[in-house]
């Protein structure tokens, strides 16, 4: 898995694969990389999770990336959320004082997530994409659903 990741290379954005992958996969990397660190207890790969999982929270401290805007759909900033709270219930060890923490940038997810719900179709739920400007915008998925239950069942 680590050989496609280039977000510590001079140059590239850390937190990112390069294409064809998507966002949302590179949150799932960082929670595989959680879990590895978690169950082997070998942290070769702790900086760079901590890194790559900081660079992408964006301006608000709740994964909503500048550079993202053209993609971001309510499930991929689920998995960062996800990750964030496998940090926290792992006890990964926690970012400077001066950044946000993990459990709070889960909380962050869900605060933003749970403004987006949208009764008007489907007896409520979340669309699959977070701007009117993108393909999928206009309707509501299991993924996108999911996520948002799992972090709020993880977090009540």
């Amino acid at each position: 898995m680590m050989k496609y990741y280039d977000g510590n290379v001079t140059g590239r954005i850390p937190g990112n694969l390069p294409d064809p992958y998507y966002w949302w996969q590179c949150g799932a990397m960082f929670g595989s990389l959680l879990d590895y660190y978690f169950y082997t207890g070998d942290g070769q790969y702790n900086e760079l999770v901590t890194q790559g999982m900081l660079h992408q929270v964006g301006p608000n401290n709740d994964y909503m990336t500048p550079n993202q805007t053209k993609t971001t759909g309510n499930d991929d900033q689920g998995f960062w959320a996800m990750s964030a709270l496998t940090a926290a219930e792992q006890r990964f060890p926690n970012p400077p004082e001066d950044q946000p923490q993990w459990l709070a940038l889960a909380q962050a997810v869900f605060n933003t997530q749970a403004l987006r719900w949208d009764t008007q179709f489907c007896g409520g739920g979340l669309r699959w994409q977070v701007f009117t400007f993108n393909t999928g915008y206009d309707y509501k998925n299991t993924i996108s659903n999911g996520v948002f239950f799992n972090i709020a069942a993880r977090l009540a």
